[in-house]
């Protein structure tokens, strides 16, 4: 009140006195409220830090577990290394069985160089280690994924190493016995890696636990407070994606899955000598703010016009810098309010570019982590692939599933992998437009001179060049498909751009797996062709005879459709081996079967009986067409005689012809009348066709 009476009548004063009052009550009222509103915001802008930070920690680990993931599948897949544990497990003899293991040790190495992080790869035989604890865990995952420390019951007489283990059974495709499970050894100091940022970047303290609630990373040795939260949390109630966020005062905890579902990362942040130091921040700023206004008001009331120039300076500058041009900053230098104006300007021109650098960085982290999330997904999707591809052992369909998934992680107008045999295509599948592909066998197409798959196939090398047959700006790519060194088929693309280095690697990796792929199947093939075609001649054997004849005899009587067989032998042909020796009789038998597939083709079943004896069925077939059929067939040999050795050997056979009835319902009948007619014709003089009655 005194100091309102001196004012006297001037109102100036006392206008300046009430506006100095009452900016002192704002400013105490601000400053507690903003003291409670920064508090809150820091701990905001902490937690979405923390999220960030443990979000992208969460997903590097999942990569990583990721690729030891991959390169499991790789070792299970691998068809060499499955062979030696057969081996190992099943050979009675002590050699064989060291040799297989050498052998699966140099194969692991091969696989683990072609992988850019190398890892301690083991394989457990099932005769050694199958009564270990650790083991039967392994084996009861069935092929899965399963993840234990040396910890494990038992697991330490196996390695005596820091480590944590991937295991994953390998079993036998056929009987689906475990053969033995795959070990791969991971340094815990490669994982803690991974896991630095929330220590290095957030300063706090991180534990992961496993399903079992044991502790197997931890950045510091007392972990019962990280144990204590875990029994606070029903790790069932969040997702795979999402992260559970508990406080207390002084500190909040995060939890959060690291790429495997029954693990939980829980990350610890202190947040109290955050928001103490808000406090006093602001507490402090809101007395010099105080200190300020009260010397601006005094200095206010002598010198208006000194002040008002820099104000307007300053107005100035912040007009600017609400622009968007954060670099500016205030020139001017005072102790008075003015210039703590003048200070606290450039300070939060510097807060405010800290906050868009921090968004920025904020930004480039969720970039990063869209990219990953991206790369990881396209990992699935060539793991898919490899999966599909690997999944048949029908050559046509490795060849179709391979070049439509191919589509799914790598874009091109027109897609073919193909099959070589002799330096030229076998057989083929070709994709365009995102149809379904189109599938072409039996092909003898020679590779076009100077086309990217010609010069591939001779330099063993990819090759990428400009289609001059496609528009303008097209590539053709082709990647020879490699199996033991060996080109086994060709793999080719047209793209309407170059392809990047990233998806150059997943195409030189699919093409690894699409080799593998192919010749598996066509070891199939041949073995599927080997157990139903003789070895000399080329035609079925007597077992698959047997089988289709029964099925066609079958089809005749449910549709009355007809049906008839023919039996013959090579006559005297005892003289031909006994005379010429057995050399000589293979080519007559050779000669023979030639002549049966030229006339016959694919009008019937050609087999060899037995011996010198042939069958033939003949489905659709009338009594009189199979008859001049049989003709046909006996004048076709006659015609044409075996050379060797200078000799001229003539060759002719009897037939017999047995054609399907109602009284004459099984094959045994048929076959039975058709070796009669066959004695009758080679009674009647050899060289004829003789017809049942």
């Amino acid at each position: 009140m005194r100091i309102w009476k001196r004012t006297g009548n001037s109102l100036t004063a006392k206008l300046s006195l009430t506006i100095i009052v009452c900016i002192l009550l704002v400013i105490v009222i601000f400053a507690s409220v903003f003291s409670t509103i920064s508090k809150q915001w820091i701990i905001e802008q902490l937690d979405y830090s923390t999220k960030q930070h443990v979000t992208y920690v969460s997903k590097r680990m999942e990569a990583e577990f990721e690729y030891y993931n991959m390169l499991s599948t790789q070792i299970i897949v691998d068809p060499d290394i499955r062979e030696q544990v057969i081996t190992a497990t099943s050979s009675s003899s002590a050699y064989d069985k060291f040799m297989a293991r050498r052998k699966i040790e140099e194969r692991l190495i091969l696989i683990n160089v072609s992988f850019q992080k190398k890892a301690t790869i083991k394989i457990a035989i099932r005769n050694d280690w199958s009564t270990m604890a650790w083991y039967n865990l392994i084996e009861q995952g069935y092929g899965k994924v399963v993840w234990f420390t040396k910890q494990t019951e038992g697991f330490e007489s196996y390695t005596t190493s820091d480590v944590m283990v991937l295991g994953r059974a390998l079993r036998d495709l056929n009987t689906a016995q475990t053969l033995g499970v795959i070990l791969i050894e991971v340094d815990r100091r490669e994982l803690m890696q991974e896991l630095s940022p929330l220590t290095e970047t957030l300063k706090g303290d991180y534990a992961v636990v496993d399903a079992t609630g044991q502790v197997v990373l931890s950045s510091q040795g007392d972990i019962s407070p990280f144990m204590e939260a875990l029994t606070m949390l029903d790790r069932t109630s969040f997702g795979s994606e999402e992260i559970a966020v508990t406080r207390t005062k002084r500190e909040s905890l995060y939890f959060s899955h690291p790429g495997l579902d029954e693990w939980t990362l829980i990350t610890k942040v202190n947040t109290d000598e955050l928001t103490q130091a808000a406090d006093k921040v602001w507490s402090v700023a809101a007395m010099l703010s105080l200190v300020a206004l009260l010397a601006a008001g005094t200095v206010g009331l002598v010198s208006t016009r000194k002040i008002s120039k820099p104000l307007i300076k300053l107005s100035s500058l912040m007009r600017i810098g609400s622009s968007g041009n954060l670099s500016i900053r205030s020139a001017y230098q005072s102790n008075d309010e003015i210039g703590h104006v003048s200070d606290s300007f450039n300070k939060l021109m510097e807060q405010m570019s800290d906050l868009v650098g921090q968004r920025i960085e904020d930004a480039r982290i969720q970039t990063k982590y869209e990219l990953e999330r991206q790369q990881s997904e396209q990992s699935e999707q060539l793991k898919s692939a490899l999966l599909a591809v690997a999944s048949t052992l029908d050559l046509e369909q490795v060849l179709r599933i391979a070049v439509e998934r191919m589509s799914d992680f790598v874009p091109y107008t027109r897609g073919s992998v193909c099959l070589l045999e002799n330096d030229a295509i076998a057989a083929q599948a070709v994709q365009a437009g995102g149809r379904r592909a189109a599938v072409f066998s039996s092909l003898r197409q020679e590779l076009r001179p100077g086309s990217a798959a010609y010069e591939a196939y001779h330099s063993m090398e990819p090759v990428v060049m400009k289609d001059p047959r496609c528009a303008e700006g097209s590539y053709r790519l082709a990647v020879p498909l490699l199996s033991r060194s060996r080109i086994v088929g060709m793999l080719e693309f047209v793209s309407r751009h170059e392809y990047s280095q990233k998806e150059y690697d997943t195409i030189l990796i699919y093409a690894a797996q699409i080799a593998v792929s192919i010749e598996n199947a066509c070891m199939y093939s041949t073995m599927t062709e080997m157990a139903v075609k003789d070895g000399l001649t080329g035609l079925y054997n007597r077992r698959y005879f047997i089988q289709v004849a029964e099925e066609q005899v079958q089809q005749a009587e449910a549709g009355s459709r007809q049906l008839a067989l023919l039996l013959f032998d090579i006559d005297h042909f005892k003289k031909v081996n006994d005379t010429y020796g057995h050399p000589a009789g293979d080519l007559v038998l050779q000669h023979v079967a030639q002549g049966v597939k030229a006339v016959v083709g694919a009008a019937g079943i050609c087999a060899r009986y037995g011996g010198e004896e042939f069958a033939v069925v003949l489905p659709e077939c009338s009594v009189s067409e199979a008859a001049a059929l049989a003709e046909q067939i006996r004048s076709s040999i006659a015609a044409q005689s075996v050379v060797t050795d200078g000799v001229i050997i003539r060759v002719t056979v009897s037939l017999g012809l047995s054609v399907w009835s109602h009284e004459k319902q099984s094959l045994n009948e048929l076959l039975k009348t058709a070796d009669e007619a066959l004695y009758r014709a080679k009674s009647n003089g050899r060289n004829q066709v003789c017809c049942s009655a």
